[in-house]
């Protein structure tokens, strides 16, 4: 995938604009609107994109920041830190940061905290 100049979209790129999406799809649940099926589509296709482009880059020789560096995952608390929110909080939006279960606790990507605690800041109040 590449921008309009041509540009390849990065890892981060794909990951903010799936944070997007899903932003989206959360509040559409919330209030019980129905969620378009090319929304749907469009967040399945941006997953499967973030995946080969992790892939890409890794056979590359440039690591995937998720996979490559167990420094880059945080834990609950670490993640309700960052947002300045409970870790109750953090384990209600799991799946808004794409948290992994390792054992009994959460792990999450640093970058993925950090863009969600972004669109946070952006979001009108």
């Amino acid at each position: 995938m590449s921008t309009p100049a041509g540009e390849p979209l990065t890892l981060a790129d794909i990951d903010v604009t799936l944070l997007a999406v899903r932003e989206l799809i959360t509040a559409r649940q919330r209030t019980g609107a129905p969620i378009p099926d090319a929304v749907r589509r469009a967040y399945r296709r941006l997953r499967l994109a973030r995946e080969a482009a992790a892939v890409t880059e890794s056979v590359r020789g440039q690591p995937e920041p998720a996979a490559r560096s167990s420094s880059d995952q945080i834990g609950t608390a670490e993640a309700a830190r960052a947002l300045g929110v409970s870790t109750r909080h953090v384990r209600r939006i799991v799946t808004d940061l794409d948290g992994r279960k390792v054992g009994r606790d959460w792990c999450f990507n640093s970058a993925t905290v950090a863009a969600y605690a972004d669109a946070r800041k952006d979001r009108p109040a």
